[in-house]
């Protein structure tokens, strides 16, 4: 999408479009996961309507930090994906 200025792209980037295809973007630039077909609308669509870590089932929240921010799991070979975890089990990489 062409911006005419940064502030243009600032105030996209807070659109719902903006933050999904950001969010999109990190997750195709993650180890493994730039090599693989997948349906990112779909994976989207779950990631943001995932309220638990499917692991320990405690209550995911957005954001950079703190142990249960909510993190897309995958096998940095494959790029196979796993599920959504807190940041602690994912961590733990409980799902090898």
């Amino acid at each position: 999408m062409p911006y005419k200025n940064p502030e243009d792209k600032k105030e996209w980037n807070k659109t719902e479009s903006g933050i999904k295809s950001n969010r999109i973007s990190t997750w195709k630039s993650y180890k493994g996961m730039s090599s693989q077909d997948h349906n990112w609308d779909e994976i989207y669509i779950t990631y943001v309507s995932t309220d638990l870590c499917d692991y320990c089932d405690v209550e995911l929240v957005e954001g950079s930090y703190g142990s249960n921010k909510k993190c897309l799991d995958h096998h940095h070979i494959t790029g196979e994906i796993r599920g959504i975890l807190c940041h602690t089990c994912n961590r733990r990489d409980v799902l090898s």
